[in-house]
């Protein structure tokens, strides 16, 4: 499943991944130190279904993750959807399984490139 590609710097696409490989249990969240934060989301509300963004940057498929979800929310704004990996899942197994060329670790997209929320309108 291939997702719209917006236009602008950064075009976007979304790679399916098997849920259980990013240790998805349920849909509540809870933070663990030591875990890894990548952008995505699930399919749809309440679906076991998981997808990672993957982005076009100079040519690269490319995947961001983030050290920190504080890190995440200041480089990509606080509406960006993301997905948490738990202890013992490596960013570089997720890059592989979504056909990422890098992983771009703690990025910082300009507010042009960043997701809108209805209060940011």
């Amino acid at each position: 499943m291939t997702g719209p590609k917006p236009g602008g710097e950064l075009g976007s696409t979304w790679e399916p991944i098997d849920p259980r490989k990013l240790g998805a249990e349920e849909s509540s969240v809870v933070l663990t130190e030591g875990t890894v934060f990548v952008l995505g989301r699930r399919v749809r509300p309440g679906a076991d279904g998981l997808v990672v963004e993957v982005r076009e940057v100079d040519g690269l498929r490319t995947m961001f993750a983030y050290s920190s979800l504080q890190r995440l929310v200041d480089g990509c704004g606080k509406h960006q959807p993301w997905l948490e990996l738990k202890v013992g899942v490596r960013a570089e197994d997720v890059q592989v399984d979504v056909g990422a060329d890098v992983v771009a670790w703690n990025a910082h997209f300009p507010a042009s490139l960043r997701q809108v929320g209805g209060d940011d309108a």
